[in-house]
């Protein structure tokens, strides 16, 4: 299993990941679970067939939830079933590094953040987009009217943000009891 990352909505925590070169090809699953703790709380795996690698989950406003994977590319995605939305929207390049991967998509305040690694394992480097938009035009959207920027600096994973009761933002792999970091729409995440 590869790129497993753990998401909590609505009471329930969902794993989502893939197996890469199985003999089928590349297979996504999702697990989900009330209590994480648990070994026989999570659920059997709904499986998918992902569009790339590195696969994530959103959920926006309206109850759509989404899979936002490598390349960078957005499908509704159903939890019950694994079915993916077609075609994949393409949804940004990166700043112009190589390999675009490991997307992870918020929502705060009615902007969305999507943060990505750029550089593959050898150099990584995190990039932000921001946009003020719906989820149906951020594909459409031209590059020049999101705002991105290089942020971080070489890391060995990409960057996520966690949400505190306190409604800042917090780079996970530097989380700290301090408010440090740069400033991002009213929020901050540490840069």
């Amino acid at each position: 299993m590869y790129a497993a990352t753990i998401r909590h909505h609505d009471g329930e925590f969902f794993v989502i990941c893939q197996y890469l070169n199985a003999p089928e090809g590349n297979i996504g699953v999702i697990f989900k679970s009330s209590d994480p703790y648990s070994n026989v709380a999570w659920s059997d795996p709904v499986r998918f067939k992902p569009s790339n690698i590195d696969p994530d989950l959103f959920w926006d406003n309206d109850g759509k939830v989404y899979s936002v994977m490598a390349g960078i590319t957005l499908q509704e995605i159903d939890l019950g079933t694994g079915d993916l939305s077609q075609p994949p929207l393409s949804v940004w390049n990166g700043t112009g590094g190589t390999y675009p991967e490991g997307p992870h998509l918020y929502k705060k305040d009615d902007w969305y953040y999507l943060m990505i690694a750029e550089g593959a394992t050898l150099i990584t480097l995190s990039s932000l987009l921001e946009a003020r938009t719906t989820i149906s035009r951020l594909s459409a959207m031209e590059t020049s009217s999101k705002t991105k920027r290089a942020i971080g600096g070489e890391c060995a994973s990409p960057h996520v943000l966690v949400q505190t009761g306190a409604s800042i933002l917090w780079d996970e792999r530097r989380y700290s009891s301090q408010q440090r970091g740069t400033r991002m729409n009213g929020q901050y995440c540490n840069a």
